[in-house]
């Protein structure tokens, strides 16, 4: 009987229309991003950086499949995250300790989208068959956008929050659909050969975007 009060109560309390409205706004906001970063900007365009320079400057290269998206941090932590936020944002300011708050998430290791990939090819960085990728939440803290079941060709870079972190795939690298990168395959394909011919000191061709 005391197990069926109690979840009487609760189911009341759930019920309650304020309850009802501040669950619906949480899962509204949940799927609309992260809400809390202002703007991406990259240090370059990366459609304009040559494969073989992406190559060079990334942590890891590979070509495959999203087999799973995560969350880094769990649903409700989030959820209960962006009602905070938007709930300072209707009052028209956030507490500085709030503020400090959203900087060590945003630095933390529980920020963002933790990609799953089957590996079809590396070119750097690796030889699994599985890996993963660190991602934002949307274009506004330059996430890349990666859906489930689809092929990539990954350009990732350190993880600066940490060594043990998993690498950084965004917008401001060359990560593309593996469909609209042939002509970078090609290109990270021929870098690779290249590598291993100016060991034997030959000379590298010209790598134009």
């Amino acid at each position: 009987m005391a197990e069926a009060s109690t979840k009487a109560e609760l189911l009341s309390v759930l019920l309650k229309p304020s309850s009802l409205a501040v669950a619906s706004l949480a899962i509204t906001l949940l799927l609309a991003g992260s809400g809390v970063a202002e703007a991406c900007t990259c240090a370059a365009d990366p459609r304009l950086v040559p494969p073989a320079t992406a190559l060079r400057d990334s942590m890891a290269v590979f070509q495959g499949k999203v087999s799973r998206i995560d969350r880094a941090e769990s649903w409700w932590r989030h959820a209960g995250r962006r009602v905070r936020v938007w709930w300072y944002d209707v009052r028209g300011k956030r507490p500085s300790s709030f503020e400090e708050d959203l900087r060590k998430w945003q630095e933390g290791p529980g920020y963002g989208y933790v990609v799953h990939f089957k590996v079809a090819r590396w070119w750097k960085g690796g030889h699994e068959t599985q890996t993963v990728v660190r991602t934002g939440f949307d274009q506004g803290d330059c996430g890349y956008p990666f859906k489930g079941g689809e092929e990539y060709v990954v350009y990732a870079r350190r993880n600066p929050r940490g060594e043990a972190l998993e690498p950084i795939a965004d917008i401001c690298t060359k990560t593309s659909e593996a469909a609209q990168a042939m002509k970078d395959v090609a290109r990270l394909d021929e870098a690779r050969s290249t590598a291993t011919a100016v060991k034997g000191g030959s000379q590298p061709p010209n790598d134009d975007p």
